[in-house]
């Protein structure tokens, strides 16, 4: 009798994009049917039933928890500057300053942290569409490679089903938090 390939495991790929890289990761504990978890802002809904159907046709069982994160490159921004606001809250602080006889360049100068904590100055980040159509096979043959990392993973030969190293290490305190 063959004896069932455990579904404990991990898998991890990556993908350099024209802005960053998006992270693809799998975790993985066995289980009698499929529950797929999927924890990522960057998939489509669209995007995101395909990959729930691959996932649960590739892997079949076992507890499945799915991310997909992106790290930006540094020096990209992605906040931006509500300018209308940043000049008024600088009008009225300069001013308050002009009474008191400040130099407007320095005042400027010393201004610009306080002005950036202002309401609605710089709060929220620009919505990134990182998953898209001209991206979307270069993204699923990410997927694809998390999915054989996992598997790759799963097959390795443990002593009565015990957790791989690399995978105490990343599950455990994501499952603590």
């Amino acid at each position: 009798m063959a004896s069932v390939q455990s579904m404990t495991g991990y898998g991890k790929a990556e993908l350099v994009v024209e802005n960053g890289k998006i992270i693809v990761e799998l975790r993985t504990v066995n289980g009698k049917t499929a529950d797929i978890s999927v924890k990522s802002q960057l998939l489509p809904r669209d995007k995101e039933i395909v990959v729930r159907q691959y996932l649960a046709k590739e892997l079949q069982r076992g507890s499945i928890d799915f991310f997909m994160n992106f790290e930006q490159n540094e020096g990209d921004s992605s906040r931006e500057i509500n300018e209308e606001a940043l000049l008024g809250y600088f009008s009225q602080i300069k001013d308050i300053r002009s009474r008191i006889g400040a130099g407007e360049l320095a005042l400027f100068d010393a201004a610009i942290p306080s002005l950036l904590r202002m309401p609605d100055v710089a709060g929220q980040t620009k919505k990134l569409e990182v998953v898209n159509e001209e991206n979307w096979e270069a993204v699923f043959g990410t997927i694809k490679a998390a999915v054989e990392a996992l598997n790759s993973d799963c097959e390795k030969a443990r002593p009565s089903g015990a957790m791989s190293p690399q995978r105490w290490r990343t599950y455990l305190p994501a499952r603590m938090k």
